[in-house]
């Protein structure tokens, strides 16, 4: 259950501090500027290719015996495709460029997904109500009967090893700060062997008999439920593994550009720390500008290696944000588990009743949960951004 805690912490950000969804205005201007650019390389090339084909119909109507006007035709088709090529590589720069600013900024922003600010209220309230479900010293049942249990234990205990085995059992699912599921092997002792060990070693109050069967409907109704609860909890343990090896890499990528381009780490570390959109926006915007005089130096250079690079670290930058994509919606998808968990016991009428009432307790609980999720998180449109981050609008 404690991983299960820390994923939330993880997942669940302040809603009035930040959204996933929300596109910052840095990563605008940059996708504003790259479709502006191409959109009019686009146009010259249109331009290039109605002119590159009238000149071609122009050379094939010209008499071949005219060489010197020939020549001149065929002049002017060699000087259009020489231009269509620069067009073309000068458009392959300005995606490359722009997008490889679009993906560090990206890549900014990512860190303020996966190391969120504040673990809600709701979460806690709904895992402390889960945990309590757990403890067998939450039920009246369990309560009373135990009383009456301990009285006859102290008159029975080291009689029958037996006895003394079932006892050690219950103490130790009696504390809470154990983390002793009831199920396994513990559990089945105690439950499996109390009604026997009462009729073996006998001894027993009427209240201690008569108590027994209405406990042990609890706790195996609780059973039953913590059983199916812990398979959710491992897919958050998969989940919790994922994103911290998500989030090593993207350190080690964020080194690494910043090592690449040049840039500050400790300018890094306060965009990390800074808690106001305006101190964001302008450092994002300061690295920008880095990443440009970076690249511009290099072609300046004639470095073309800076292309391979910047392609390179665009499609680590896109696999991460949709492998984070991918993580929200397995989250997504168990809390949607742990509902259907929650009404599947609640609406069943053959199981205790106080039990029933502590599941029915949890339902607005984990309601809130869902809500908070889905009003930062929206996965599907996460994964679609992040597709296409690149393609021009």
């Amino acid at each position: 259950m404690q991983y299960t805690k820390q994923l939330l912490f993880f997942a669940i950000c302040s809603f009035f501090n930040y959204s996933v969804t929300a596109q910052d205005q840095v990563s605008a201007q940059i996708i504003k500027e790259r479709d502006s650019l191409l959109l009019n390389l686009n146009r010259q090339l249109e331009d290039n290719a109605i002119k590159l084909k009238s000149l071609q119909g122009e050379f094939s109507d010209l008499n071949p015996n005219r060489t010197s006007q020939r020549l001149g035709s065929l002049d002017s088709i060699i000087s259009k495709q020489e231009n269509r090529i620069t067009l073309l590589e000068n458009s392959r720069k300005i995606q490359l460029k722009l997008n490889g600013q679009l993906a560090f900024t990206e890549l900014m922003s990512i860190h303020r997904d996966i190391k969120p600010s504040n673990l809600l209220l709701s979460s806690q309230e709904f895992f402390s109500k889960i945990a309590a479900i757990n403890n067998p010293t939450n039920y009246a049942a369990y309560e009373s009967w135990f009383k009456e249990y301990q009285d006859w234990y102290e008159r029975k205990k080291g009689k029958d090893n037996w006895l003394d085995l079932i006892n050690n059992s219950l103490t130790v699912l009696n504390k809470p700060a154990s983390n002793v599921p009831l199920y396994g092997s513990l559990y089945q002792t105690f439950s499996t062997g109390i009604t026997s060990a009462l009729e073996i070693v006998g001894g027993a109050s009427k209240d201690l008999r008569d108590k027994t069967p209405a406990m042990l409907n609890v706790l195996n109704t609780a059973s039953q439920f913590s059983q199916q609860q812990s398979i959710i909890d491992n897919e958050w343990k998969s989940i919790n593994d994922e994103l911290n090896k998500l989030e090593n890499e993207y350190n080690r990528l964020l080194e690494e550009q910043a090592t690449y381009y040049g840039l500050n780490m400790n300018m890094v570390k306060q965009y990390q720390n800074a808690t106001l959109d305006s101190e964001r926006e302008t450092l994002k915007n300061n690295f920008r500008k880095a990443i440009n005089t970076k690249i511009g130096a290099m072609e300046k250079d004639h470095n073309k290696e800076w292309l391979t690079e910047v392609e390179r670290f665009m499609v680590k930058t896109q696999s991460l944000r949709q492998r984070f994509g991918m993580l929200t919606l397995r989250m997504k998808s168990n809390i949607a588990k742990y509902k259907e968990l929650i009404i599947q016991f609640s609406k069943n009428e053959l199981l205790a009743e106080e039990f029933r009432s502590k599941i029915r307790e949890l339902q607005g609980s984990i309601d809130q949960v869902n809500a908070n999720f889905n009003a930062v998180f929206n996965p599907s449109k996460y994964i679609e951004d992040s597709a296409v981050m690149y393609i021009t609008q």
